[in-house]
């Protein structure tokens, strides 16, 4: 069974498919970073133009990972919203593209806050665990490491 993993965002998407066979440790087939940028000012483009073609760029590209690997469904972070308000309407973005994403192609979702996935995966939760703990924890649960 193929999955695909999204950390969801907007300027940074993270992904990794992954190949999952029963009694087996997780192959990873490939991973990278969608990244987005802001248009310069020389293209003379309104904010919210700017905006809606880096959602469609998301799209497009997640849209080639799914094309060219045919997961069975997606696992994703659910949306934790940032301190700061103008980052939180970039993500909301993201989570505007990829409902719509899934309406297309038919796959599920499987969603875990973050705090879900740091108790899944290190066996404590948000408090006390680090990102570098839940990277080699990743790494482990892939490679055997």
């Amino acid at each position: 069974m193929i999955v695909l993993g999204i950390d969801g965002g907007f300027s940074e998407i993270g992904w990794s498919v992954l190949r999952l066979v029963d009694g087996d440790k997780p192959e990873c087939l490939d991973c990278g970073v969608i990244k987005t940028t802001k248009a310069k000012k020389s293209h003379h483009l309104t904010a919210a133009e700017d905006d809606f073609g880096r959602a469609q760029e998301i799209y497009r590209r997640l849209k080639e990972i799914i094309s060219k690997y045919e997961p069975v469904f997606i696992a994703a972070e659910s949306p934790s919203w940032c301190r700061r308000v103008n980052s939180d309407r970039k993500v909301a973005m993201f989570w505007g593209v990829l409902p719509s994403l899934i309406e297309e192609t038919g796959l599920a979702i499987a969603l875990r806050t973050p705090k879900q996935l740091k108790e899944e995966m290190l066996g404590k939760g948000i408090k006390g665990s680090r990102k570098n703990e839940m990277i080699e924890a990743a790494k482990h649960r892939v490679n055997g490491a």
